[in-house]
């Protein structure tokens, strides 16, 4: 089921991303470098913390570029605790908190890279700051599709919370 969560996550997500004409609010942005290449989307970006199942807290951040192709990320956690400062990796032995990252170069939302359990180089996720309306952080690794890796450095995110 935590393998499946982000997906069902994506309809909210897209419905999230609508625009508003009127809403000049700052959502943030999202920096990272990918296999060396900097990347900075600040136009499409959302962040949501939320409860799945009366059980499940998640946190889900996602961006995207306007640029044709779009390239995307997609950064959720997902836990039976709160969601708090501290360091969250991908690890094959740990269920809870599970976060997981998916990355489209081209803006393919239905068949993206995504960060693999087994991976030498996990996802690291640091949440260095969160309020009610604002979340801060770090992260990096790998994320694969057939065979092809892609590594994520020295990414930040700073980004308002719906």
């Amino acid at each position: 089921m935590k393998r499946f969560l982000p997906l069902l996550l994506l309809p909210l997500i897209f419905t999230g991303c609508l625009k508003n004409k009127d809403d000049k609010k700052d959502k943030g942005n999202i920096y990272m470098t990918v296999d060396g290449k900097p990347l900075n989307l600040s136009n499409n970006i959302i962040a949501q913390l939320g409860t799945f199942d009366q059980r499940i807290t998640v946190l889900d951040i996602f961006g995207f570029d306007d640029a044709d192709p779009a390239a995307r990320i997609h950064l959720v956690i997902a836990s039976t605790a709160p969601i708090k400062v501290g360091e969250y990796i991908r690890h094959p032995n740990v269920q809870d908190p599970s976060p997981s990252m998916d990355y489209s170069p081209d803006g393919n939302y239905f068949q993206p890279m995504i960060s693999p359990l087994n991976s030498p180089n996990p996802l690291r996720l640091i949440i260095t700051a969160i309020t009610i309306d604002h979340i801060e952080g770090t992260f990096s690794g790998d994320v694969e599709k057939d065979g092809l890796v892609t590594t994520i450095t020295d990414g930040r995110f700073s980004v308002a919370l719906n």
